[in-house]
């Protein structure tokens, strides 16, 4: 059993690396998540004699979620380009959305130095919706 958790967790990590790499555009996309693959596959054969099963599989389960984010947001932020040259167009210019700006810096967590990456972020959705 702890086997075949390990072999899966290795697949998984296998796959969500490879796809990671295939969206970049790396060009050896199977042999990086190969590598990783059997790496993840010893590395968690050990961590699966250390934990219990349930949690070795939300763990992993978190992990991939995490690398599918990643992966969506690098997507979606390569097809935006447009986007956030008008967003900061509109920044350099003064047309700051008030509303905008504020839950920006909450999304900064109060950084002044992101507020204006959150604000960007923030816009560029808005204009993706008209």
């Amino acid at each position: 059993m702890k086997i075949l958790l390990s072999f899966i967790i290795a697949l998984v990590v296998h796959f969500a690396f490879s796809f990671l790499f295939y969206a970049i555009g790396t060009g050896a996309e199977l042999l990086w998540g190969g590598i990783l693959g059997v790496l993840s596959f010893f590395i968690s054969l050990y961590w699966v004699q250390k934990k219990n099963t349930q949690e070795i599989t939300s763990n992993t389960v978190m992990a991939v979620k995490n690398v599918k984010g990643k992966i969506e947001n690098f997507i979606d932020d390569s097809n935006l380009s447009d986007l956030y040259a008008i967003a900061e167009e509109e920044f350099e210019n003064g047309q700051i959305d008030k509303g905008l700006w504020s839950h920006a810096l909450i999304k900064a967590k109060g950084e002044e130095k992101f507020r204006k990456i959150e604000y960007m972020k923030l816009r560029v959705k808005q204009l993706e919706k008209l």
